[in-house]
């Protein structure tokens, strides 16, 4: 599975990166700042991206809007990565096209019990 990062906290994507790395994912990748997370995406083409919501540049909406835009014809599986996690913010992530929310900080547990839902649940929940 390709997975792209996209977290303006450095240490944060990259301890998160390297969680992936020991877990046996191969291609794990990370983007420090919005306009490099789209191209690092049109180029990697990941299967899982990761979206920081508040970044310096662009907010993650913007990011994401972009990214399903220029690689519509892509599949991946989008989550937002936040800090703010009222009912709120999870509809607004929704209403954006994210599949899921994460409030942070988050377990490497709840990541990886989201990555092993079935398809189905993946794409409703």
């Amino acid at each position: 599975m390709k997975i792209l990062i996209i977290d303006d906290n450095k240490d944060f994507a990259n301890g998160l990166a390297k969680l992936f790395s020991y877990s046996g994912y191969e291609d794990v990748r990370c983007a420090y700042w919005g306009q490099a997370g789209i191209d690092a995406a049109l180029e990697m083409q990941p299967e899982l991206l990761l979206v920081d919501l508040q970044m310096p540049d662009m907010d993650g909406f913007s990011v994401i809007k972009a990214i399903k835009a220029q690689a519509s014809q892509q599949k991946f599986i989008s989550i937002a990565i936040t800090g703010y996690g009222q009912d709120s913010d999870k509809k607004r992530t929704s209403e954006a096209n994210f599949d899921f929310h994460l409030t942070k900080p988050f377990s490497f547990a709840e990541l990886k019990k989201i990555l092993n839902l079935p398809e189905k649940q993946k794409l409703t929940a």
